[in-house]
């Protein structure tokens, strides 16, 4: 009973993290956030929240925001230079603690799945390990298609 308990709890707590992780299409986000493709895979570039070059996706429609709220509001040319500041100031908040949640849900994981082991045998805990290893798998390549997808319907 202990056993469904808690495996109900870690289920519900990977279920929750990967929803929270990814970026659901129908979840509002401010257009400065960072975008949901954020780098937790190693991709090219570095991560936002890292010092290094921007990228050019970023820098494009942070321009393209400007230029909409320019058109709209009658903005003058500072106006704009401080709306297009701002928006990259949030963005790189947004990328900051998108990060540090990334770590801190990480080390839930770890200290949920270490106490998972404490209650398990060698054998179960062998399992364990498999069926976690699979789901996460499972879960990052649904996501790297989900990019990719997206990247596809984008050129279309």
């Amino acid at each position: 009973m202990i056993l469904l308990t808690v495996s109900g709890f870690i289920l519900g707590g990977v279920v929750t993290y990967y929803f929270l992780a990814s970026a659901a299409p129908d979840h509002p986000r401010p257009p400065w956030s960072p975008r949901s493709e954020m780098r937790r895979d190693g991709g090219a570039g570095p991560s936002p929240g890292q010092k290094g070059a921007e990228d050019p996706k970023d820098i494009e429609r942070r321009a393209k925001l400007v230029n909409m709220w320019k058109d709209r509001l009658n903005l003058t040319g500072e106006q704009a230079e401080q709306f297009h500041s701002i928006f990259k100031a949030g963005h790189e908040k947004f990328a900051v603690e998108a990060e540090a949640a990334r770590a801190r849900y990480s080390q839930i994981r770890k200290e949920t799945d270490e106490a998972i082991l404490k209650v398990l045998d060698e054998e179960q805990a062998v399992k364990y390990h498999e069926i976690t290893s699979e789901y996460r798998a499972r879960k990052e390549r649904e996501r790297n298609e989900e990019r990719n997808q997206g990247k596809e319907d984008k050129r279309d």
